[in-house]
């Protein structure tokens, strides 16, 4: 069992247990929950993963250090790792896209890119070697070894101020996680074409870049998409240098 098999466990199982047992505790269509989901999205999502993906793992552009501090936490909350596990499932993801070693290859089909490559008993771990440069941030390090802790921590510190509260963050965790699951088994590949597939309205509900120019070259900022102005409103908020 890789690491990440063991994470789907040990938060998105337990996460999903501890939202129904909220969800018998209240209403989960209030107008307040449905706001908070918005918000906690935007923060997860949108300014959480996009700067992951843009920063670390890809070095589109360098953050602050407060920024790091912030969106890094932030992106706990997708469900798809902390920063340096993020960052070395993507990056070996753009080093053999549509190939067996795809951690999420496509060419198995679509369900074992969206969810069956986490279940399956032959898939190794991705050596650290492939993030070898974010080993040294003594920050992502830690996140990466007290993650768990951290999203547990701020569940149910959140609950206990407001159970809505806390009903919210879990359903938005796994909203996040679905969505990006999407995303990497649909939108991302072709595996008759060998290359990325566009789908600009989805680029701009997570503000990413379009994915084939992505691909392409995963580390630069293209006029095309929304990374460019995610770039703008991210450095006006300090977020980046």
């Amino acid at each position: 069992m890789t690491d990440y098999q063991k994470y789907f466990l040990q938060v998105h199982v337990a996460v999903l247990i501890f939202a129904l047992i909220l969800l018998a505790h209240g209403n989960p269509l209030t107008l307040t929950i449905i706001t908070y989901i918005l918000i906690i999205y935007f923060l997860t999502y949108i300014i959480g993963f996009n700067l992951v993906h843009r920063t670390i793992a890809h070095r589109q552009f360098a953050p602050t250090k407060f920024g790091k501090y912030l969106f890094s936490f932030f992106s706990l909350f997708v469900m798809v790792g902390d920063p340096i596990t993020l960052s070395r499932v993507h990056r070996y993801h753009h080093m053999f896209a549509d190939t067996d070693l795809d951690p999420h290859t496509p060419i198995k089909g679509i369900m074992y890119s969206f969810i069956g490559w986490l279940f399956d008993k032959d898939k190794k771990n991705i050596p650290f070697s492939v993030v070898r440069d974010l080993l040294k941030d003594s920050y992502l390090v830690f996140l990466l070894r007290e993650q768990k802790k951290i999203i547990w921590v701020t569940i149910i510190f959140l609950t206990v101020i407001d159970l809505e509260l806390g009903l919210a963050l879990c359903i938005c965790m796994w909203i996040n996680w679905i969505k990006e699951c999407f995303s990497v088994s649909i939108f991302d590949h072709s595996a008759f074409q060998g290359k990325a597939i566009t789908m600009p309205f989805w680029s701009w509900l997570g503000l990413g870049d379009y994915h084939d120019e992505h691909h392409k070259n995963p580390n630069r900022i293209h006029k095309n998409g929304p990374t460019k102005l995610i770039k703008i409103i991210s450095k006006n908020l300090f977020l980046i240098r």
